[in-house]
């Protein structure tokens, strides 16, 4: 009887050795700078039943004589916050772009979104496991997770702010500008329509399914956004002269980073392909330091870095041409609803392909 309980505890520690912890190691050691979404959702939901409806004329502007310049140094003025303005502007530029019916509810809240932790294998650009942080860590707690994990798994780890996140209200952050604001939330409702469409159901599906969403939230998101900024424009002092200098001086160094980031996502692909993964990193690593020199706001360069960048296709970290696509098909269409309709209905690559072939025969 001793011999057979002895058979079976050692049973079943070696079972025990063959189960894989509850908990990865990885996730454990993430768990402090977890961002609590579920609670997040919660909480917001909650806060949008007291939501106060905003509205305004038809230049966009507040009723009552409200000036978007209240909004500068406060996100609320009078009892109005500036996220549900911008909501009912963004909602206004929908209307005027064919779609008939807004639903969901344009739902957002202007604040800080969690940071995302993004793995991609070292030898390849590929965009593995994801995780939401919380957005207060500092960049020495970045850089210490990001080594702590990458010597871990042996993969390329990056921690990344993000412009706005798609949950119900979207989070979109509040250290852009207004037009960049305007857009993001744009960009993050196009996610929440997409979500009853069949292109946003296929969203998890594979890599082209996510480039294909992302790149259509960016388009649309930036064509509903610039023109909601045209609107509330008329609604500020008149400073255009200082914001055409600054949008100059802006487009050059973007320009500039554009290209630089490009040029390098070409090299980095062909070195990887060839399994030259050191010289890969050696470059990835020079160009970052000489940008940050120059003074770019960025961290560092790797291949999770262009993993995720690469889910934008207007992004010069992306290696497709989906967004040059996705233009040349939006040109076929008089209205914003038409094309969205159209690529909505999107499930596959070869669907995709089939409706760009269509329309540039006609």
């Amino acid at each position: 009887m001793r011999l057979i309980k002895k058979t079976i505890y050692i049973g079943l520690f070696l079972l025990l050795l063959l189960i894989p912890d509850a908990v990865p190691k990885t996730d454990q050691i993430i768990a402090e700078y977890n961002f609590d979404l579920l609670s997040w959702e919660v909480s917001s939901l909650l806060g949008k039943i007291f939501e106060i409806d905003v509205k305004i004329n038809e230049k966009g502007c507040l009723d009552s004589g409200y000036r978007l310049d209240n909004f500068v140094k406060h996100d609320k003025y009078n009892g109005i916050e500036r996220s549900d303005y911008f909501q009912a502007v963004v909602k206004k530029s929908l209307y005027e772009n064919g779609f008939v019916r807004i639903f969901p509810p344009v739902s957002a809240q202007i604040g800080k979104p969690p940071l995302i932790l993004i793995f991609s294998p070292r030898d390849r650009i590929l965009l593995g496991k994801t995780d939401l942080l919380l957005s207060n860590m500092s960049n020495h707690e970045k850089e210490a997770l990001e080594s702590e994990l990458a010597l871990l798994t042996n993969q390329s780890v990056f921690i990344e702010n993000l412009g706005g996140l798609g949950t119900y209200p979207s989070i979109v952050a509040d250290n852009n500008s207004d037009l960049q604001i305007l857009e993001t939330m744009a960009h993050e409702w196009i996610h929440h329509w997409l979500f009853f469409k069949p292109l946003g159901r296929q969203y998890f599906k594979n890599s082209f399914s996510k480039q294909l969403n992302e790149s259509v939230a960016q388009l649309v998101g930036k064509e509903i956004g610039r023109y909601a900024y045209e609107l509330v424009s008329v609604c500020y002092s008149n400073t255009t002269n200082q914001r055409t200098t600054e949008k100059q001086t802006s487009d050059f160094k973007q320009q500039y980073f554009f290209e630089t980031i490009q040029k390098l996502r070409i090299k980095v692909d062909v070195l990887l392909s060839q399994g030259d993964v050191g010289q890969a990193e050696i470059i990835m690593d020079s160009t970052a330091k000489k940008l940050i020199e120059d003074g770019y706001n960025l961290r560092k360069i790797n291949q999770a870095y262009f993993a995720f960048h690469g889910l934008y296709g207007d992004d010069p970290g992306s290696n497709t041409n989906i967004s040059k696509q996705l233009t040349d098909i939006r040109k076929e269409y008089d209205n914003l609803k038409g094309f969205m309709t159209a690529v909505g209905a999107i499930k596959t690559e070869k669907e995709f392909n089939q409706l760009y072939l269509e329309l540039r025969k006609n």
